[in-house]
């Protein structure tokens, strides 16, 4: 097995190659209660911009108010025009708002998918987001971001998760709430059109983490990719007191063992657990979450000579702004590299 440290354009980045793999039969996971990952509810996605400028200067005007630098190029790069246009215009992409069931919660979600998806087998991302309850929840913007994995032939799943916008239940930052990930593939079973043999896996900030819980719970995806993921919740680890809170009011039990709830997230802990081929990508400037917490996963990753590839951008923040094209092209490149 290869193993290979280099440094590039401002970037610290180190690899272990993953030896080939041949699986002969996708296990999908067996869902906790009857009908869950079953869709109940389905309807085209509401848009609030039927151009791209009028989009374009709605959020420049946002960042004006808020007193906030806005790097156009940099958002151009990100959501290219091509892009909306295909969401928007709805004849390359079709976007869905869904319910789901998860745990018999109803849990809302969006599938965002090539059209003529019956004429062929697409594979799939499952894609986690960041934040908690409303906080982070999936927006405008990713929907264009979804629609640019679209276009490159790929179907999108994206849970609000439990007690987010549109859910019903408890948001819990990685417990129970990981089933909302989980179930996502009885979703795509009854959706169709999907190459079960062919699911990869994206988590961006506590969404790397749901991503990693995934993977610890046997998520059959051939790859993953996390960007801004924290890998230890503990004070050591992130010393800021508003996260500490928001775990005491968001997780079960937290006030009576606070170290049993940390422990059972800390990807430290099983990272000998975690087989798949794993791309983490991080800021070397992120304040929200540190980039200690992806080298010392590479560092145990590394000598379990578990494949993965390690990215830190030096000076960028926890969501990549200055090098959300760059992230974009590896973690395409990366997917393709492990399709089957």
């Amino acid at each position: 097995m290869r193993v290979a440290a280099t440094a590039l354009l401002g970037m610290a980045t180190a690899s272990v190659a993953a030896a080939p793999t041949k699986i002969d039969a996708v296990v999908v996971p067996v869902p906790a209660f009857e009908g869950d990952g079953r869709i109940v509810e389905k309807r085209p996605c509401n848009f609030f911009f039927n151009n791209y400028d009028s989009w374009l200067s709605f959020v420049r005007d946002r960042h004006a108010r808020r007193g906030d630098p806005f790097d156009e190029w940099a958002f151009r790069a990100a959501f290219p025009p091509s892009a909306f246009r295909a969401l928007v215009g709805g004849r390359e992409v079709e976007c869905l708002q869904i319910t789901y069931l998860s745990d018999s919660l109803k849990v809302g979600g969006y599938v965002v998918r090539p059209r003529g998806h019956a004429a062929a087998m697409k594979p799939l991302v499952i894609f986690n987001r960041g934040g908690n309850r409303s906080f982070g929840q999936l927006v405008f913007a990713n929907l264009v971001n979804f629609a640019r994995w679209s276009q490159e032939g790929f179907v999108v799943l994206a849970s609000q998760y439990r007690g987010g916008t549109g859910s019903e239940g408890n948001d819990e930052f990685g417990g129970a709430d990981v089933d909302d990930v989980m179930n996502l593939f009885g979703v795509a079973r009854e959706l169709g059109g999907i190459d079960m043999r062919n699911v990869f896996m994206q988590g961006e900030s506590r969404g790397g983490l749901m991503t990693y819980l995934a993977l610890l719970r046997g998520a059959p995806v051939n790859a993953a990719v996390i960007v801004g993921g924290p890998t230890d919740l503990s004070p050591e680890a992130d010393p800021r007191p508003e996260m500490q809170a928001l775990y005491r009011e968001l997780m079960p039990n937290f006030d009576a063992d606070p170290g049993t709830a940390l422990r059972a997230r800390c990807v430290l802990d099983f990272a000998d657990r975690l087989n798949v081929p794993l791309l983490i990508l991080h800021g070397g400037a992120d304040w929200r979450v540190d980039p200690q917490h992806a080298l010392a996963l590479a560092q145990r990753l590394q000598a379990l000579q578990r494949p993965y590839e390690l990215l830190v951008y030096a000076g960028d923040d926890h969501g990549l702004s200055r090098n959300a094209e760059d992230g974009w092209r590896r973690t395409v490149k990366w997917f393709w590299q492990h399709m089957k």
